[in-house]
């Protein structure tokens, strides 16, 4: 089984991958620069712009990955606060992107989120009420709305 892993440079996805290497996995990542090896992983990995519609086609078409877990996101908190615009276009908008292509090439696709979205505090629950400490979070907890109002506008399309 092929599993692509977004953001296979990042601290969430290192982890994955590690934790993967030795489960008879077929290992993908995209990260946006070069690949950094510290771990003497069995990964294939490509350069890719995720907010680039038609790379991010084209990667997930080359690897046809039965699973993407998208693990890249612009993730520090204060650079997220100075450039919104581009919080928004890798938090949200690359994730609209990496979820079309995996599921126009049939791939399971998981979307990981952040404990930030709930607000201060420890042992959140997914039914917890949603209170975004701060712009990144915000830019997290888009997505799922996002996603609800594609799958209404492709009702209506129908």
């Amino acid at each position: 089984m092929k599993v692509l892993i977004t953001g296979g440079n990042g601290f969430l996805a290192r982890h994955l991958l590690r934790f993967l290497q030795n489960k008879n996995f077929e290992l993908f990542s995209i990260t946006k620069s070069e690949f950094v090896d510290c771990d003497d992983l069995q990964v294939t990995n490509f350069c890719c712009d995720i907010t680039d519609e038609n790379l991010v086609d084209y990667n997930v078409n080359q690897i046809k990955p039965n699973i993407v877990v998208h693990c890249a996101a612009m993730s520090k908190p204060n650079d997220c606060e100075i450039d919104k615009q581009l919080c928004i276009k890798t938090n949200v908008y690359a994730t609209a992107l990496l979820a079309k292509s995996s599921t126009n090439h049939n791939a399971h696709f998981i979307f990981l989120s952040t404990d930030f979205v709930y607000g201060e505090g420890n042992n959140h629950c997914e039914d917890d009420e949603c209170k975004p400490i701060n712009f990144y979070a915000e830019s997290k907890l888009l997505v799922p709305l996002l996603d609800l109002y594609l799958f209404m506008v492709q009702l209506q399309i129908k």
